[in-house]
């Protein structure tokens, strides 16, 4: 049974990563139509995806799924299976889902699903896998490297024209805030793009010495083959905004949701896990996390629910 559900998730991943990897082909031509589409279809993958794993468990197993004990032991094997996953997190919402599907809400307990995560939330430790470090005294000429070896595959319109729009931002607002000299600073991209509706988004972050500044360069498309840096962030505020839970999902290709998430939220501290997995294109994750979040604060409040 928890192989079942494990095989269900892991099918409902790759196809969410394939759908994700095709985002650069449809901003690169401009198909804005398909980003609709696609956006669309990924919303429907989850969904799908649990209706043929609970499809898949009445046909593996004899015994009556609406019976308890049999989940307890299910959880039990999952949680085994799923040890150190890179998307363990992701795993486990997977199950919750599936076992949602076919009980009421009444009976969730953390011996049944995963109210809690059963594996520890720490820093990730393989961090520098998914982004790659620049150096060097001239900003410029690192902002040109950054530029030129991302993964589009347009050319810029004109490079120097996008650069005086970054430098232009990052003078005001970065380097009147620098300490350190201009050789130790640091520049973290993340290796994935974000893409969503007719933008494109470089993320990564500057650092300077205990300073740490977000970083995002918006690309268009000029619909005429080109591609060109509309504007650069390395406010908070402004990267939130983008990052906002009102806004639609990134595509973003995320195979270690969590270490994306841990990255974002350094750069973000004020913006609340469930969000940024939100942002990520895990919405039913995002409610797990938003429910995990409630649950923490309730337990240090004594606030009561009114009822409307």
């Amino acid at each position: 049974m928890a192989k079942t559900i494990l095989n269900g998730f892991r099918s409902y991943f790759a196809d969410h990563l394939n759908a994700t990897l095709s985002a650069k082909a449809r901003f690169e031509k401009a198909d804005w139509h398909g980003v609709q589409h696609a956006n669309a279809a990924r919303l429907e993958l989850y969904t799908d995806k649990i209706t043929q794993t609970v499809q898949y468990l009445g046909s593996v197993t004899n015994k009556d799924l609406a019976n308890l004990d049999l989940w307890r032991e299910a959880k039990i094997a999952y949680t085994q299976l799923v040890f150190n996953f890179p998307n363990f997190e992701i795993a486990e919402t997977f199950f919750n889902s599936v076992f949602s599907r076919i009980h009421d809400h009444d009976k969730i307990t953390e011996d049944i699903v995963y109210v809690g995560s059963s594996q520890a939330i720490e820093a990730p430790a393989a961090e520098y896998s998914i982004f790659i470090r620049y150096s060097g005294s001239d900003f410029r000429d690192t902002f040109r490297r950054i530029l030129k070896e991302s993964e589009f595959s347009l050319p810029g319109e004109d490079i120097e024209l996008d650069l005086d729009c970054i430098m232009g931002v990052f003078t005001q607002d970065v380097v009147p805030k620098l300490k350190g000299p201009d050789h130790e600073v640091k520049f973290d991209l993340l290796e994935s793009i974000f893409y969503r509706s007719k933008a494109a988004y470089m993320v990564g972050r500057v650092i300077d010495g205990d300073q740490v500044f977000p970083m995002a360069l918006v690309i268009l498309n000029t619909e005429q083959d080109f591609l060109y840096v509309d504007t650069a962030l390395f406010d908070i505020d402004e990267l939130s905004v983008i990052f906002s839970f009102t806004r639609t999902h990134f595509m973003v290709d995320a195979p270690l949701p969590y270490q994306y998430a841990h990255f974002l939220k350094n750069l973000m501290p004020n913006k609340l896990d469930y969000e940024i997995y939100n942002s990520l294109g895990f919405p039913k994750h995002a409610k797990t996390e938003f429910y995990r979040q409630l649950v923490k604060h309730l337990h240090k409040s004594d606030d009561q629910f009114i009822v409307a």
